[in-house]
């Protein structure tokens, strides 16, 4: 048992070294794997590190839906809002930290873990 106990600290230890980093700025990784012309406006807005949202304005709703879509096939970090604003509809872009959220959330139960540990907390 003991060495079953000291592997897992050591892969918490290997895999969770240090809390995350938090965003600096509003950058964020990753691409929509679509080339249509909103999702290329998608694309140049990720990396951005000035801009936390962009708008669509005046255009389908399904063009909207499309963005949306491929916005939760790539996980990328963003929301979207979309809005009927007549005729046509307007879609607000909006990027989050749901991948730094994650990151911290598992680096926090990995801590917790580690107290509960005999090896990890100094009582071997």
């Amino acid at each position: 048992m003991q060495k079953f106990v000291e592997d897992v600290y050591k892969r918490i230890q290997t895999e969770f070294p240090s809390r995350p980093t938090t965003p600096k700025d509003w950058s964020r990784e990753g691409q929509l794997a679509c080339d249509c012309e909103f999702c290329t406006e998608v694309n140049r807005f990720l990396p951005d590190p000035e801009r936390s949202e962009i708008i669509f304005d005046k255009t389908l709703k399904r063009n909207l839906l499309h963005i949306e879509s491929e916005i939760q096939k790539s996980r990328v970090d963003l929301d979207i809002e979309i809005r009927r604003t007549p005729p046509k509809f307007q879609g607000t872009c909006r990027k989050n930290q749901n991948r730094y959220d994650k990151q911290r959330q598992l680096f926090d139960s990995a801590q917790e873990i580690v107290k509960e540990l005999p090896v990890g907390n100094g009582s071997s």
